[in-house]
């Protein structure tokens, strides 16, 4: 196996079947999927990862709700691939052979640590870009891991979290390291994603809090968090409306976090 695609399932189940199906239709058998049962909320996504099948896709479940980098390191136990491919669930791939740009650009760049893929609403410079005649990719301090690719031996060695228990924030985490080892990280722009974090059926709270984790704005895990908040910042307004949260969608976060936590 060359390729392991691993998806920490929270969301809602119909982002999650978009974000499966993308998957499945864009690799072909070198790939295999991950499905991590994070224990979300939502009793039909239990349904559907108990009962779920396919010949490639193998459901893993750690018996709790994890973090995103905890996900990821219970799943790669599982795993077979070369290259491991930690991936949000809601998340759209595109149908242009990505998963193999991907691991042509870690082969061809030895100074990449990871290498991701960008989606709308993440800033981009235009600066710092290398095309070749299969991608282009661009430079970043910063990669959020809507899909990134790592080279699973080098992701073993140096971005395992040594800690466990812990609800680290991967992006940060995985940034500072690669500081430290020398390496860079860049995003491939020449295959965008789509994110479904501000589609209808998304829920709303929790694509907010994926916003604020992955922008260093809260360290808590989504349930620790939406129980210590009853209202949003007007920072934190700010930073959906910049990630493509359109207004009636924040008027409707605001009700949902003055409204008693049921979960």
């Amino acid at each position: 196996m060359k390729f392991s695609v691993i998806i920490n399932c929270y969301n809602t189940l119909p982002i999650i079947k978009k974000c499966v199906d993308s998957v499945i239709e864009s690799t072909d058998a070198d790939t295999e999927i991950l499905l991590v049962n994070n224990h979300p909320p939502y009793q039909d996504v239990q349904t559907y990862l108990q009962s779920y099948v396919h010949l490639r896709v193998k459901i893993v479940d750690p018996g709790k709700n994890l973090s995103h980098i905890l996900g990821t390191q219970f799943a790669e136990k599982f795993a077979g691939g070369d290259y491991l491919v930690r991936m949000d669930d809601d998340a759209v791939l595109p149908k242009n052979n990505w998963i193999k740009a991907m691991s042509q650009a870690l082969n061809q760049f030895s100074d990449l640590a990871y290498v991701g893929l960008p989606w709308p609403g993440i800033p981009l410079t235009g600066a710092n870009r290398i095309s070749t005649p299969e991608y282009t990719l661009e430079y970043a301090d910063m990669v959020l891991f809507t899909c990134v690719m790592f080279k699973r031996s080098i992701w073993r060695s140096y971005f395992v979290i040594p800690q466990q228990g812990i609800y680290g924030n991967d992006d940060s985490y995985s940034a500072q390291k690669a500081n430290q080892l020398g390496l860079k990280k860049a995003y491939l722009i020449s295959h965008p994603c789509e994110h479904l974090g501000r589609t209808p059926e998304c829920d709303p709270l929790y694509g907010a809090w994926k916003v604020f984790y992955a922008l260093n704005n809260t360290n808590l895990d989504f349930k620790a968090w939406r129980n210590s908040i009853s209202q949003i910042t007007l920072q934190e307004e700010n930073l959906l409306r910049q990630f493509g949260y359109p207004q009636d969608q924040i008027a409707q976060i605001k009700i949902i976090l003055s409204q008693p936590c049921k979960r």
